[in-house]
């Protein structure tokens, strides 16, 4: 007979952990917009090509 407790949910994620995840998917996806958008890092460095 199974047990009631293979039934249950395995216990929740910390709170901390919610939260790094949704600041990494979000830090993610402003990269991405960034970079499709045109912009990025490389309008920070400096171009070798000034004339």
């Amino acid at each position: 007979m199974a047990n009631r407790r293979d039934r249950e949910s395995p216990p929740a994620m910390p709170r901390w952990v919610k939260l790094f995840g949704i600041v990494v998917l979000i830090l993610l996806v402003v990269f991405v917009i960034a970079h499709l958008a045109g912009g990025g890092l490389g309008n920070h460095l400096p171009s070798g090509s000034d004339g």
